[in-house]
């Protein structure tokens, strides 16, 4: 009978001892496995705020073009001017840069620096308006007249100037103009 005791009191220690190591399996595993949990929908919220974000541009995107497409092509053209100007507007050169004809780039702009000197002593420093005069399609390039004035400085000298707008696709064109020789930098500041 004693042996029988020794033997239960001796398998009931083996069996806590297998239980407290799978108790401390259990519970190290579970830290790592919830910290990996853990980085992982950290992960996933950085993720799926990425996402909301593209998702979101995809939506203005869309509703950008579907209302582009609406238009008729004068209105669309001046559109795309409208865009260049508020880039000019927000003296966010380099995209108003890219948005150059690579021909009309390479013969009058070669760098950037050169555009973004020219445009800022050309056009206005307060509020640019542009009087829309003509749009006139010839062939695949689109013709725009314009007049710029400065909305604020009465004293700013207005000009009037051809862009030439290529359609490439809807919402994808690209511009050129007459590139001023004179020196512009007596402009009003």
């Amino acid at each position: 009978m004693e042996k029988k005791i020794k033997r239960l009191l001796f398998l009931i220690i083996i069996l806590i001892l297998v239980a407290a190591n799978i108790g401390i399996f259990v519970y190290y595993f579970g830290k790592v496995n919830q910290n990996n949990t853990n980085q992982e929908e950290k992960e996933n919220i950085v993720n799926s705020n990425t996402t909301v974000i593209i998702d979101q541009n995809k939506v203005i995107q869309n509703v950008v073009e579907n209302k582009i497409s609406n238009m008729d092509e004068g209105n669309r053209i001046k559109s795309y001017y409208g865009k260049f100007i508020d880039l000019i507007q927000s003296k966010d050169y380099a995209s108003a840069y890219n948005y150059l004809n690579d021909d009309f780039k390479a013969n009058y702009f070669e760098t950037l620096q050169e555009f973004s000197e020219y445009m800022s002593n050309k056009y206005p420093k307060n509020r640019i308006v542009v009087k829309y005069n003509t749009v006139e399609r010839k062939g695949e390039i689109f013709v725009l007249g314009v007049i710029i004035s400065d909305g604020k400085d009465k004293g700013f000298q207005e000009f009037s100037e051809n862009i030439v707008i290529r359609e490439i696709s809807m919402n994808n064109f690209s511009i050129s103009f007459s590139k001023d020789i004179r020196d512009t930098s007596g402009r009003s500041k």
